[in-house]
C-alpha cells in the first residue's frame, strides 16, 4: 500500500494513525529479530504523535499528505530526544536535543517517526555492520548483505517497517543499498535538503540526505516534502532529453545479467520517445577513489581530532582508526590534488548535464553478497577487489550531481538488480519525471516471499 492509498484511507476514516502504528509494531515483532535492521525504536513517541495525528484528522485540522504516515530515519540523522549513535560507540550514549531540518520538516507534515535505522560506523562502509548493534541482513535473502551504508534504511523499507525514511549518501550509501534491495532512493544534489544539525561533515559536501521508499511514487511524496528547492515545472518535452548508458566505468568485469537489464531500461525509454546513446565513462577511475579515500580519510582524522586520544582508541574500531592515520599522513598538497580532482569532475558535470542529459547506469557491477565478507570477492567469476563493486557510485557525489536508484529485474538466482537514472546538480525533478516513465514499465519489486508468508495474515495496513 502507498503513501497516497493510505492516507486515503486515513481521510475516509477506514483505518487511523494508531492502527497502523499497532500493525507495524506486529511486523517488527516478527521480523526484526533476523533483519536486525533498526537500532532503536521509540514506541513511546511514535505512539504520542500518532494520537496527535488521530485528533487533528478527526478535527479537520491534518498537516499534510503525511500525517499519521510512520517513516524512520537513519541513525547518523538527528532526532531531537531519540539515540543517535552513528554506528560507533564513541557515541553510544548520545542524544541530541533538537531535529536536523529535514526531520522537522517531516514533523510539520504529521509524520510519525518510530525508528532510526541502523548504520556502519561515521556511515563510511559498503555493508552494514557495527560493534554497537551488529549485523543488517538483506530481506531477500539473509545470507547476504543490504549493502552500505544506509543498509538498514533499505532493509526496513523492503521489509514494510513503515513507508520508508530518511538517509544519507557521500560515495553510493544510499543507490547502491537501494540496488541491492530492490528499493528506490534518491541521491539528492547538494543544496536540495538543507541541513542544519548533526555530525561533523566529514565527507564534506559528498554526503546528502534523500529518501527511500519501496516505490517512486512514495519516494517522490518524501522528496517533496523536504526539499528547501522549487519544483521545477519547466521540464523538457521525452524527445528532447538524451540517455547516455554508461557500462563500461574501468571495471573489466559486470555481471551479465545487470548489463542487460541496464540496456533494457535504455530500450524502454527509448520506446517512450527518449533519445538514446551508450557511451565510455567519461571520468578516471582512479582519480575519482584518489579523491575520495583522501577526502574522507582527512575527515575522520578530523572527526578524531576533537576526541580525546584515549577515548578515541578505546570507543572507536581498528579500520577506523586506521583510516584516521592515514588520513593524518596526507599533506597539503595531497589534499589539494583531491580538491584539484573534484573541480575537474564538477566542470564535466556542468558541461555535460544541461536539464536535458541523463546518464543510465547500474548501481554497483554485480547483486548483493555474502553476509560473511566485507565485499564481493568475485565479481561475474573474476577475483575483485575492494572498491570494485562501487564503480558507478562515488563519481555522482564528486560531481555534486543528483542520481535516483531503481530496481530493474533480477539476476539468475533472484537477487535485484539496481539501475540509477544520474542528472546535474539541482535537477532532482528531472531524474523523478524520467523515473516514473521507468518505472511505469518495470514495475516495482514486491516484499520478499519470505516476508509475505510470515505477514499475511496482518491485513492491509501490515
Amino acid at each position: 500500500m502507498t503513501i497516497s492509498e493510505t492516507f486515503n484511507r486515513l481521510s475516509a476514516g477506514d483505518t487511523s494513525a494508531t492502527r497502523i502504528l499497532e500493525r507495524l509494531r506486529s511486523r517488527i515483532d516478527r521480523l526484526e529479530p533476523s533483519l536486525n535492521a533498526l537500532c532503536h525504536v521509540d514506541w513511546e513517541g511514535a505512539f504520542a504523535a500518532a494520537e496527535e495525528s488521530e485528533q487533528r484528522w478527526r478535527s479537520g485540522r491534518q498537516l499534510g499528505s503525511l500525517d499519521g504516515i510512520p517513516l524512520h530515519i537513519k541513525d547518523n540523522i538527528f532526532v531531537r530526544d531519540v539515540p543517535c549513535t552513528w554506528g560507533s560507540r564513541l557515541y553510544e550514549t548520545f542524544v541530541p536535543n533538537q531535529d536536523d531540518w529535514s526531520v522537522t520538516r517531516l514533523r510539520q507534515q504529521g509524520a510519525v517517526l518510530f525508528a532510526k535505522t541502523n548504520s556502519p560506523e561515521f556511515a563510511l562502509a559498503g555493508i552494514t555492520t557495527n560493534d554497537l548493534f551488529g549485523t543488517t541482513r538483506n530481506p531477500y535473502d539473509q545470507s547476504r548483505t543490504p549493502g552500505g551504508s544506509s543498509g538498514g534504511a533499505v532493509a526496513a523499507t523492503m521489509a514494510g517497517f513503515g513507508f520508508g525514511g530518511l538517509a544519507t549518501d557521500a560515495g553510493g550509501s544510499i543507490r547502491r543499498p537501494s540496488g541491492y534491495s530492490g528499493a528506490v532512493g534518491l541521491r539528492t544534489s547538494p543544496g536540495a535538503v538543507r541541513r542544519t544539525s548533526g555530525f561533523p561533515a566529514i565527507a564534506n559536501d559528498f554526503q546528502t540526505i534523500g529518501p527511500i521508499a519501496s516505490n517512486i511514487e512514495d519516494l517522490s511524496i518524501l522528496f517533496n516534502a523536504v526539499r528547501c528547492t522549487a519544483k521545477d515545472v519547466k521540464l523538457p518535452r521525452r524527445q528532447d532529453v538524451r540517455i547516455r548508458v554508461i557500462l563500461d566505468a574501468g571495471l573489466q568485469t559486470i555481471v551479465s545479467e545487470i548489463e542487460s537489464a541496464t540496456r533494457h531500461a535504455a530500450a524502454v525509454l527509448k520506446d517512450q520517445g527518449y533519445h538514446t546513446d551508450e557511451i565510455i565513462a567519461p571520468w578516471n577511475r582512479a582519480e575519482v577513489e584518489y579523491a575520495f579515500r583522501v577526502m574522507s580519510a582527512s575527515g575522520v582524522a578530523h572527526l578524531a581530532s576533537f576526541h580525546d586520544k584515549d577515548l578515541w582508541q578505546e570507543k572507536v574500531t581498528r579500520p577506523m582508526q586506521r583510516t584516521a592515520e592515514f588520513g593524518n599522513e596526507q599533506k597539503a598538497v595531497d589534499y589539494v590534488r583531491a580538491l584539484e580532482i573534484v573541480s575537474k569532475l564538477r566542470a564535466m558535470a556542468a558541461s555535460e548535464f544541461d536539464n536535458r542529459t541523463i546518464w543510465l547506469m547500474p548501481t554497483s557491477p554485480c547483486t548483493a553478497w555474502s553476509i560473511d565478507e566485507d565485499y564481493p570477492q568475485f565479481i561475474a567469476g573474476q577475483p575483485a577487489e575492494p572498491r570494485d563493486s562501487s564503480v558507478y557510485a562515488p563519481v555522482v557525489n564528486a560531481m555534486a550531481a543528483t542520481g535516483l536508484a531503481l530496481p530493474a529485474g533480477t539476476d539468475s538466482i533472484g537477487l535485484p538488480i539496481g539501475v540509477q537514472l544520474v542528472a546535474g546538480q539541482g535537477q532532482e525533478d528531472l531524474v523523478l519525471t524520467v523515473g516514473e516513465d521507468l518505472a511505469r514499465q518495470l514495475g516495482d519489486f514486491q516484499a520478499p516471499p519470505r516476508i509475505l508468508d510470515l505477514c499475511r495474515d496482518l491485513g492491509p495496513e501490515g
